[in-house]
């Protein structure tokens, strides 16, 4: 992670390059007129001047975080000091909306009592860091989350296209690369770059810019954060930036502030790929958190930060989300809006359901809390958000009395249940268990029940100890079974479950992989524990009796990483679970230890693919290669395929390799890197084509 000095002068030498055009400046013109009296003045030590040439760019969210993410939004907004020029062929679909989308109507505030209550205590607790979350591609010229993508459901499991990794059979998850089968569709920065899959003759065909998508207040659209694709329609999930004048007028004259207000899903139809066609757009408050698709229906998650400068109490609008759809923006009403006692900041987490197909919101629910986590199943959407211990005047936590003994440090995981009802949204149950998960995949949903896995802390030991545990609970979110410590001193690493089948792999110098039986949900029963070097940062069934890890292997007496790691475990006998291979690579860590969709799984062909990264450091400095490895499974043992050197310069800027992505279309492999697209067969891995994106 680059130091505080380098993000700055990574973020200067970007706005520095910048040079906005007319039409950019006018609006900002425009909405600078439009300022209400009193706040258009810089303060009074800013120099006099033309506004045209005190016209700079940020975001409102703090310290090197703001650095970073403005330099992300400045990239977005002009790449290398001008306008990017388009090449003529393939063709490029400009989004031009017609007319603006309509601001929320006035509406009485007395509804809204409860809800500007919550507002009020969370205001007075004086924990509120109004913020602009923002994520972006970083498949393009941004540095946000990058967040894969199947014609298929992805994960591997037969049929001629292998693309996005998910989590739950049926229901994808938004992604970077997407493809219908035939076509991939890549997010670059503000474009969607669509490539004709043709093994020797991949080729670019069209290139979707989604710079003027800007509606209402809109100043600019940032780039693509993930996409969908329902049939013949694509989904590009993107952010509105909104001005935020209060901001500029109590900073400096030559300073404008850009808040990502507005999370948008717009739909084109890819019925001709080589001619991308935009039909409409839908969008609610906030910024980009999770999405999945079940069923043609899109269920969009935004986390909203409330403005404790602009609220009035007289005015819902300021403080409510709003939703958009159809051009009409509609306030949440209050029963769609679900409080949580003691939320210590102006924040909600909004969920909508997305009719594809009508290209509208279908319902909506708002969630007075940060939830920073989103799981789905079939029948519900959970979101989680942690709850802080309780300190005490001497400064540690006070302690909280565990289940089967011990005490934890108050650390909660907080759960909402969100029922799906095929689009019609409802808060079904709230809950919390102590500790906390390490992703996604620590919550699964089997038969009306939701198993998680958590690390809590006991401050009464001896170095704070950490622990593992597994909690089992009903549809009301109320512990029914529980493993209070599945691991004394033990951090839980990864977990995936399978029907009435928990594993869980945690860590201190080696790697337990538990095996547990859930057939009961009141007494879920530890079957088997294998501890080998290492552990896995990520785990998926891979067929019958087979689980498959990725992670690192480490020293089994200093706990020092070795390399990165592919393991089969047998695990059709859970009582006795095996080590079958592992194949050790070059690598020092793995962005699929944070990023499930980094890996390529093709289950019916035996062959996995994640990206390993390495440094070497010298007298000045530490400088990363990337290394793409291809192993195989060949039934007994894991063989390796091929590696792919990536460049820097294949790949996006700021990228870490966490938006390099493996897609299998027919007989060939695609590695798509950011910048290009490698093609290989998958007979001997032999190079086919290697296509520069532009």
């Amino acid at each position: 992670m680059p130091d505080t000095d380098d993000l700055t002068q990574r973020f200067h030498d970007l706005k520095a390059a910048m040079t906005p055009d007319d039409a950019l400046l006018a609006r900002v013109d425009a909405a600078i007129d439009a300022t209400p009296p009193g706040t258009e003045a810089g303060p009074p030590s800013a120099p006099a001047g033309p506004r045209r040439r005190s016209f700079g760019l940020g975001v409102t969210i703090g310290a090197v975080a703001g650095a970073l993410l403005a330099g992300a939004l400045v990239v977005g907004l002009v790449v290398s000091g001008a306008i990017p020029v388009r090449p003529k062929t393939p063709p490029v679909v400009s989004v031009q909306p017609s007319g603006q989308q309509s601001q929320p109507p006035v509406i009485s505030a007395v509804p809204y009592a409860a809800i500007w209550e919550a507002i009020s205590k969370a205001l007075a607790a004086g924990n509120n860091s109004y913020a602009t979350v923002y994520s972006g591609s970083a498949m393009g010229d941004s540095s946000g989350r990058a967040v894969p993508a199947p014609a298929q459901a992805g994960g591997g499991g037969g049929g001629s296209v292998v693309s996005t990794n998910i989590q739950v059979a049926g229901i994808d998850e938004g992604d970077i690369v997407k493809t219908d089968g035939s076509n991939l569709y890549i997010a670059k920065g503000r474009s969607v770059i669509v490539v004709a899959a043709s093994g020797a003759d991949t080729r670019q065909v069209a290139t979707i810019d989604i710079s003027g998508l800007n509606t209402g207040n809109e100043l600019v659209t940032g780039p693509v954060a993930d996409m969908m694709i329902e049939g013949k329609t694509l989904v590009v999930l993107t952010h509105g930036f909104d001005p935020d004048f209060a901001d500029w007028s109590q900073s400096s004259a030559n300073y404008v502030g850009l808040a990502a207000s507005r999370l948008k899903a717009a739909f084109f139809d890819i019925s001709d790929p080589a001619n991308p066609r935009y039909m409409s757009q839908v969008a609610q408050s906030g910024s980009y958190l999770d999405s999945r698709l079940s069923n043609g229906v899109l269920y969009l998650v935004s986390t909203f930060w409330v403005n404790p400068a602009a609220v009035d109490q007289n005015n819902p609008a300021t403080y409510v989300p709003t939703v958009i759809s159809g051009g009409q923006a509609t306030v949440v009403k209050p029963s769609d809006i679900t409080t949580n006692d003691g939320a210590t900041e102006t924040v909600y987490t909004v969920v909508t359901a997305i009719d594809v197909a009508a290209q509208a919101v279908r319902s909506e629910q708002a969630v007075f809390g940060n939830m920073g986590t989103v799981y789905m199943s079939a029948q519900n959407l959970y979101l989680t958000s942690f709850q802080w211990p309780v300190m005490l005047a001497d400064g540690l936590p006070r302690p909280v009395p565990m289940p089967g003994g011990g005490s934890s440090d108050g650390t909660m995981t907080d759960l909402v249940r969100i029922a799906l009802n095929g689009g019609n949204l409802s808060v079904a149950a709230k809950g919390s268990v102590p500790g906390m998960i390490i992703d996604q995949f620590a919550l699964d949903e089997a038969d009306g029940y939701l198993r998680i896995a958590t690390t809590w802390t006991d401050p009464t030991e001896s170095n704070w100890t950490q622990n593992s545990a597994l909690w089992v609970l009903d549809a009301s979110l109320n512990t029914v079974g529980s493993i209070p410590k599945l691991a004394d001193n033990e951090t839980v690493q990864s977990v995936r479950f399978d029907g009435p089948v928990g594993y869980v792999v945690t860590f201190h110098l080696i790697d337990p992989l538990f095996t547990i039986d859930l057939t009961n949900p009141a007494a879920p029963v530890v079957q088997g524990a294998l501890k080998i070097p290492g552990f896995s940062q990520y785990m998926q069934v891979f067929g019958d009796g087979r689980l498959l890890g990725i992670g690192v292997d480490t020293d089994p007496q200093t706990g020092q990483s070795t390399g990165l790691k592919a393991t089969m475990f047998d695990v059709s006998d859970p009582y006795n679970v095996s080590e079958l291979s592992t194949i050790v690579v070059t690598g020092d860590y793995t962005p699929v230890a944070y990023d499930h969709k980094g890996a390529f799984v093709d289950v019916a062909n035996g062959v996995v693919g994640f990206m390993g990264v390495s440094w070497q450091t010298s007298a000045t400095q530490q400088t990363p290669t990337y290394t793409y490895h291809l192993v195989k499974w060949t039934g007994s043992q894991f063989a390796e395929l091929t590696t792919i050197d990536v460049s820097p310069e294949s790949m996006a800027k700021w990228d870490d390799g966490a938006s390099v992505r493996g897609v299998r279309i027919d007989q060939d492999f695609y590695l798509v890197t950011g910048n290009a697209v490698k093609v290989f067969d998958t007979g001997a891995y032999a190079s086919l084509a290697d296509v520069k994106l532009s």
